[in-house]
């Protein structure tokens, strides 16, 4: 009489299981330990939970004389498959495929890349950035010397930039970041009056009548600086909360982690993949196939935009950065 309520108990028990490991926000949980690392690609929870069900269903076989253990394996086996399908189901939802970008008679198109230092060289960016049409050019972990190079490479070819940049550390090149924006745009100037992310710097360019624009870099949410990490996305979170903002970088967070900052992927910001159904395409790291890899670069915007592309470039070298470059185009909402 017994078996029938276990069976029942232990079923609620897989399913709260499965909804907490796939879906961590639902419970606030999102960027704690360790949830805020269980969820960065449902691509790879999906293919892990897949491999977990072969083994135990071989072991099952092993086992097939006893019929405890063979009973315990078939459980297992379901709650991996649904946990497979349930997390297959974020990544259909959310999408896998880039955009092309397209032209467009107003436009704003953002490059950002975490550039991993010295390992992707100016070149190589300026290459990237220039074929990708960009008007905008957020570089974390870019220092002074190198965005320099980057906007000279850029105006040779024909596409002046200003160059922006600031830096927590003058050796350390994680500790710099380098926004570089096309004078068509505006004259931009950066606004320091209203802090910053707390180990790499997050750059707030204003213009008179222009788009806020934001270089950002959020410190990763390794053990000892979850807090720090949590405390860098509710600042960038709050940049969002203002009018008319373009903010584009690397925010060590996955959507699911930047879940509950706001009514919005990001605060009160869509996000460009999202929208354009390439959200579940990875960045990081670039060693891995992006289906495989978790999207924690991202190009956000206010109300007063939307997105008409969105790529993640996979054709540059792993070696050149752990991360792959994204190019966003947005157009203003009333075009």
């Amino acid at each position: 009489m017994l078996r029938r309520p276990l069976r029942l108990v232990l079923s609620l028990i897989g399913l709260a299981l499965v909804v907490l490991f796939v879906w961590p926000q639902l419970f606030g949980l999102s960027r704690t330990n360790p949830f805020a690392y269980l969820v960065v690609s449902h691509g790879a929870s999906a293919a892990v939970a897949l491999v977990a069900m072969v083994v135990v269903l071989v072991i099952g076989m092993i086992a097939r004389r006893s019929r405890g253990t063979r009973r315990v394996t078939r459980s297992l086996a379901l709650w991996f498959l649904v946990f497979a399908v349930v997390s297959a189901g974020v990544v259909a939802q959310r999408g896998w495929r880039s955009t092309t970008t397209t032209p467009h008679t107003a436009h704003i198109t953002v490059f950002s890349w975490n550039t991993m230092g010295a390992k992707a060289t100016p070149a190589v960016i300026a290459k990237l950035a220039l074929a990708a049409h960009a008007n905008v050019v957020a570089l974390p972990e870019t220092n002074y010397g190198a965005g320099k190079k980057i906007a000279e490479l850029m105006a040779a070819a024909g596409t002046p930039m200003r160059m922006l940049h600031a830096q927590f550390d003058p050796v350390y090149y994680a500790h710099s970041t380098v926004l570089l924006i096309s004078p068509t745009l505006g004259n931009y100037r950066l606004k320091t009056d209203i802090g910053s992310t707390s180990s790499s710097p997050s750059l707030v360019a204003i213009a008179d009548g222009k788009p806020t624009i934001i270089a950002a870099h959020a410190i990763s949410p390794e053990a000892v600086s979850l807090g720090a990490w949590r405390k860098d996305l509710t600042w960038l979170a709050g940049r969002c909360s203002q009018p008319n903002v373009i903010m584009a970088g690397d925010f060590n967070a996955s959507l699911d982690n930047l879940s509950g900052l706001g009514p919005a992927p990001m605060g009160n910001c869509g996000d460009a993949a999202l929208k354009m159904g390439a959200g579940a395409v990875g960045t990081w790291p670039s060693s891995l196939p992006t289906l495989m890899g978790t999207q924690i670069d991202h190009v956000f915007y206010s109300a007063e935009w939307q997105a008409s592309a969105f790529s993640v470039l996979t054709s540059q070298p792993s070696s050149a950065s752990d991360h792959r470059p994204i190019t966003a185009t947005l157009v203003p909402v009333a075009n």
